[in-house]
């Protein structure tokens, strides 16, 4: 657990909807609690499982919120038990128990609405006002004790913009409207947390024109193919994040030709014919 002289993250979770139905826990134990994440306003949403979304308490009421949480854990793995036919009563239970933390969110904090389908998929939305405009802008989708799926509206206009995927609780894809024209224009592929692809329109026709490459969440490459061309016109590679060399195929043969070298402020230091061996 992470410490300041006032507040304590008490845990910390890979998507916002996690970190939210653990703030209520706190809150209807009589703990007040916070939200804190970094995903760039909710302008990157990706960033939320890089970077983690963070549940914050005083720390004088650290210890009691760290054995709330793990009680929920604790009951969270009775409750996928409970979702076996062999156990009926006790999937039964845990409904009333849900109903009544959610309603009681509902009552008090006015940011989300929270959906229970009561039907053998057990499908659960909550839909969040992360701006406090009365707009929805935010719908998280859980299925089975699951989050499935994520639907945002990033711009405040009553549609939906950005969509994130997890099979298994574990992000796979992910699709942004980047201006904002109803389409998909940015796709991310996930490997797992960490290492994913992320393919651009960048002329918004409806064809990748980049394909971009992170390892242990930095980017190491990204390949301009304009248009979803076979051929890549531009590789340019990253060195911790930062541009450090591009190759070009200056005519269009399929093979590079020459070699742009920058400092680690991106400046350009060089230029030379291109040598296979280059990375």
């Amino acid at each position: 657990m992470a410490e300041t002289s006032e507040t304590t993250v008490i845990q910390s979770f890979n998507t916002e909807a996690r970190a939210y139905l653990a703030q209520l826990h706190l809150e209807a134990m009589g703990i007040e609690a916070w939200i804190e994440k970094d995903d760039g306003g909710g302008a990157y949403p990706p960033l939320q499982f890089s970077n983690g979304v963070h549940v914050v308490v005083r720390t004088a009421d650290a210890e009691r919120a760290h054995e709330i949480l793990a009680s929920v854990a604790e009951e969270d793995e009775q409750i996928a038990d409970a979702r076996a036919p062999a156990h009926p009563a006790r999937r039964q239970a845990w409904r009333p128990f849900v109903a009544g933390l959610l309603a009681g969110a509902l009552a008090t904090a006015g940011v989300m609405t929270y959906i229970q389908h009561q039907d053998a998929s057990a499908t659960m939305e909550a839909a969040f006002d992360n701006t406090g405009d009365g707009v929805t802008d935010e719908v998280q989708f859980i299925e089975n004790g699951q989050l499935v799926r994520i639907h945002e509206d990033r711009n405040g206009d009553g549609k939906m913009d950005a969509w994130t995927f997890f099979s298994d609780n574990q992000i796979t894809q992910g699709h942004t409207d980047a201006n904002f024209d109803g389409r998909a224009d940015i796709w991310f592929e996930y490997s797992d947390l960490y290492n994913y692809r992320v393919k651009m329109d960048t002329n918004f026709d409806g064809q990748a024109d980049v394909t971009s490459f992170a390892r242990h969440g930095v980017y190491r490459q990204a390949d301009w193919h304009p248009g979803a061309a076979s051929k890549i016109e531009r590789r340019i590679h990253f060195d911790n994040g930062v541009r450090a060399a591009m190759h070009t195929d200056t005519d269009g043969d399929g093979r590079f030709d020459i070699t742009t070298t920058y400092d680690v402020f991106e400046r350009e230091v060089g230029r030379r014919p291109y040598a296979g061996d280059d990375p």
